[in-house]
């Protein structure tokens, strides 16, 4: 058997983006397609604060609009093969599994797909 050396290296366009869920399907090419969004309250357009003169503090008394949205937001989106989405998803499953058993007592390394 022959060892093959993979050296890590982080594209300049790398970045850490939160996630808390995904959203997508399948292209009519046969790839899977998805956006990996994150959701979020959205931000009014405007609030007016009461400001406490004596103390300097402020308190909000009105807001526009009155009732926040719940904004889903893409993040980045991905397109793979069908085999590459179900090695991804099996990684994931086998890395939140592990995470339930150590309890957050691991080392934190990675691990590879």
């Amino acid at each position: 058997m022959q060892n093959v050396r993979v050296f890590f290296k982080k594209s300049p366009e790398y970045k850490t983006i939160p996630v808390t869920g995904v959203w997508g399907g399948i292209t009519p090419q046969g790839l899977v397609c998805c956006d990996l969004v994150v959701e979020r309250a959205e931000t009014p357009e405007s609030v007016m604060l009461e400001i406490d003169q004596q103390n300097g503090t402020a308190r909000e008394v009105e807001r526009q609009p009155k009732q926040g949205l719940v904004v889903r937001e893409s993040m980045v989106g991905l397109v793979m093969q069908p085999e590459a989405a179900r090695t991804i998803g099996a990684w994931l499953i086998r890395t939140a599994e592990e995470f339930e058993r150590r309890r957050i007592r691991g080392s934190g390394e990675g691990d590879q797909v």
